[in-house]
């Protein structure tokens, strides 16, 4: 084949839809910006598992796109539409905390290697040791 009838060639619109993937890491975002129809789009991905590995790679890939989004959102922020601003970083950092725990999620340290009682001992008093009529000290002994 010719090269310049390769180059005159429409590019396949699921390729352009990968593209949009990466970029934004939405898919139906990515499908109606491309034209594509959803369902035809994951038809194709369950269909074919080199596409499906490709669309994998694209979601991984736009999952750092939507966090590089949250910094550029939060950087023009505007004082006015802060409250919208802030909804809008918020679902952002939920998803990624869901789609990638390990990457985005909360990390929460454990504070000890060992096991701490939060409980402090009961002090069992045996009855040799109540005494009856004899002042008690500050320190909680009788004395004699």
């Amino acid at each position: 084949m010719r090269r310049d009838l390769v180059a005159r060639q429409a590019p396949d619109p699921f390729e352009l839809v990968l593209l949009n993937i990466v970029t934004h890491g939405n898919v139906a975002r990515a499908c109606r910006e491309c034209n594509v129809e959803r369902s035809s789009f994951y038809w194709r991905i369950n269909s074919d598992p080199v596409y499906l590995d490709r669309y994998t790679r694209a979601k991984h890939l736009g999952m750092h796109a939507l966090a590089d989004e949250i910094i550029e959102i939060a950087d023009t922020c505007n004082p006015k539409e802060s409250h919208k601003t802030h909804l809008r970083v918020e679902a952002r950092k939920w998803l990624l905390s869901k789609l990638a725990p390990k990457v985005y999620g909360e990390r929460f340290a454990a504070l000890h290697a060992e096991n701490v009682n939060l409980v402090p001992p009961m002090v069992v008093i045996q009855p040799a040791e109540i005494t009856r009529g004899e002042p008690i000290s500050d320190d909680g002994i009788a004395e004699s």
